[in-house]
């Protein structure tokens, strides 16, 4: 185990590429603020230092909504509004141990985490999504630094293009981040179509029960 002083101490934290990420897009992103003591916990026991892409998200940042908040990364956040990313991520089964680290989700109810060593079809380190309209994951093909830099340049309206119907930005804006958008057809369905099926917000915890993953696998 390393440190904490050894993880946090730097020269270049890699928080300072990310602000500058967020600025060279200038989409809409808001970026949170930490709780210090969850951020060093956190830090600590994930055992990556500020100079790496995942200890800036995790301990320089409560949280990054990207695009009107319909990408939600998650960092240590101790009652702000998005959820602190260990507890979550504990909560789903989705842990380094386990071998899938849970770092965001959208808003239509899709999850990413990372590699580990526990998820099909992917390399060690590659981030990955569970996808609403398959019920599966996918390897993303990028690490986390790639995936992040990805995300905060617009590939979000590409990736998310089948999804998105008139007016998502507002909709999605006024949602609280504990709640998802559920559609009636659903996803994966000959049927749906993000200007006729019917949205619903829920629940996160509706859609993503607790102990809902086993790496591996769908869930039950």
């Amino acid at each position: 185990m390393k440190p904490l002083s050894e993880l946090t101490e730097t020269d270049e934290p890699f928080i300072a590429t990310l602000e500058s990420w967020i600025s060279d897009w200038g989409g809409n992103v808001r970026l949170h603020a930490p709780d210090p003591a969850r951020a060093d916990q956190n830090l600590l026991r994930l055992q990556v230092t500020r100079r790496s892409p995942l200890g800036a998200q995790v301990h320089d940042t409560g949280g990054i909504e990207i695009d009107h908040g319909w990408l939600r990364l998650f960092g240590s956040a101790a009652g702000g509004p998005l959820p602190d990313i260990l507890e979550l991520g504990a909560s789903l089964g989705l842990t380094a141990d386990s071998g899938a680290l849970l770092i965001g989700a959208d808003v239509i109810g899709g999850l990413f985490a990372i590699n580990g060593g526990g998820l099909p079809d992917a390399k060690l380190g590659e981030v990955c999504y569970f996808a609403p309209d398959t019920n599966a994951w996918e390897s993303m093909g990028l690490k986390h630094s790639g995936f992040v830099e990805a995300m905060l340049s617009g590939v979000s309206e590409k990736f998310y293009k089948a999804f998105r119907w008139s007016g998502w930005q507002s909709d999605v804006a006024a949602l609280p981040p504990d709640r998802v958008m559920t559609f009636y057809p659903p996803p994966g369905t000959v049927e749906f179509g993000p200007e006729t099926s019917s949205r619903r917000a829920v629940p996160f915890a509706e859609i993503w029960p607790e102990n809902a993953f086993r790496p591996g696998t769908p869930p039950a």
